[in-house]
C-alpha cells in the first residue's frame, strides 16, 4: 500500500497550562503544579517516542505548536524533514505556556499553502475550537488525526479521527 513519507506533528499545549491561582492553599497549589508538569512531560515523551518510531520507518516529520519556548518566544515551526534532531530540539524547548490560540499556527500554514501532508494534532483534550477548525478545513487536508490525553465530548464526534494518546503505548 501507498504510505505517506511525511507527517506534521502539531502540539497544542493549552490544556496543560498552569493556572497561577488555581488553589488558595499553597500546598494544594504546589501539588496541582507538580501534577500538571508531570502530565506535560509524559505527554512530550509519548510524542518523542512516536516521532522516533515514525522516523525509523523513513517518515519525515514537521513541527508546529502554539506553545512558547522556555525563553518566552514563539516556537518556529518547520516542514517535514528527515533529520530528527531539529524536532527533538524543539520538543526540549517547549513549555506548557500557549502563545496564541490553539489553531492559529495551522491557519498560517494553510494560508500559505504549506499543508500537503497528514497532520497529527496532539493535545490535552479535543476542544470545540479543534472541532470547528476541523469542520472548516477538512476538505483542504489530506489527513488529520487528533490524539488526546483526556476524553471530551468533542473527541467522541463521529466525523473526527480522534484517539487517546494511549494507542501508541
Amino acid at each position: 500500500p501507498v504510505i505517506t513519507k511525511q507527517l506534521i506533528i502539531y502540539i497544542d499545549v493549552q490544556g496543560f497550562e498552569i493556572e497561577e491561582a488555581a488553589y488558595q492553599d499553597p500546598a494544594e497549589q504546589k501539588k496541582y503544579e507538580h501534577n500538571k508538569r508531570e502530565a506535560f512531560e509524559w505527554f512530550l515523551s509519548v510524542i518523542a517516542s512516536v516521532v522516533v518510531k515514525y522516523n525509523e520507518h523513513g517518515i519525515s516529520i514537521g513541527f508546529a505548536t502554539n506553545g512558547l519556548a522556555y525563553n518566552g518566544k514563539k516556537m518556529p515551526g518547520f516542514g517535514p524533514r528527515a533529520n530528527l534532531t531539529l524536532f527533538l530540539d524543539q520538543l526540549a524547548k517547549i513549555t506548557q505556556r500557549a502563545g496564541e490560540p490553539s489553531m492559529a499556527e495551522l491557519d498560517r500554514l494553510l494560508g500559505i499553502g504549506q499543508v500537503h501532508t497528514p497532520i497529527y494534532i496532539f493535545s490535552h483534550h479535543v476542544t470545540k475550537d479543534h472541532y470547528l477548525w476541523y469542520r472548516q478545513n477538512k476538505d483542504k487536508l489530506p489527513e488529520l488525526c487528533f490524539y488526546y490525553t483526556a476524553e471530551s465530548e468533542y473527541s467522541k464526534m463521529p466525523a473526527l479521527k480522534a484517539r487517546s494518546i494511549n494507542v501508541f503505548l
